[in-house]
């Protein structure tokens, strides 16, 4: 973890014991990333919840979009935000890697509150 980003305590929860929609979740997400990513101070820093993305294999909705520069480079990165009670499988890890390779994204992070099913 890097030392220069310090998050306070009180924004974390216990997502086991929290009764919270897929939607909250997703906001919850958002908040620690917003609070990870701002730290850094970086250029054009800009993040984004719920956002479509139109391109010819269709429209794309995406989670969370964090974006900004660095040297004059721009950066994308895609977030999916899953709140399920079962493991996630492979084809929606497949499904996401699709979504960013389409839209042209950079990274991608897949947050899961229950794991991933091998493969």
């Amino acid at each position: 973890m890097d030392k220069d980003i310090l998050i306070p305590d009180d924004i974390f929860i216990d997502l086991n014991a929290a009764d919270i929609s897929p939607s909250d979740f997703e906001k919850y997400c958002f908040s620690i990333l917003d609070v990870l990513y701002s730290s850094k101070k970086l250029d054009d820093y800009k993040i984004t919840h719920n956002e479509t993305n139109k391109r010819n294999d269709g429209q794309h909705q995406i989670d969370i979009v964090i974006e900004y520069s660095i040297a004059n480079a721009a950066f994308k990165i895609f977030v999916e935000c899953k709140r399920k009670k079962r493991s996630i499988e492979a084809g929606m890890v497949r499904d996401f890697y699709q979504k960013i390779q389409s839209c042209g994204a950079n990274k991608g992070i897949f947050i899961s509150t229950s794991g991933y099913q091998k493969g």
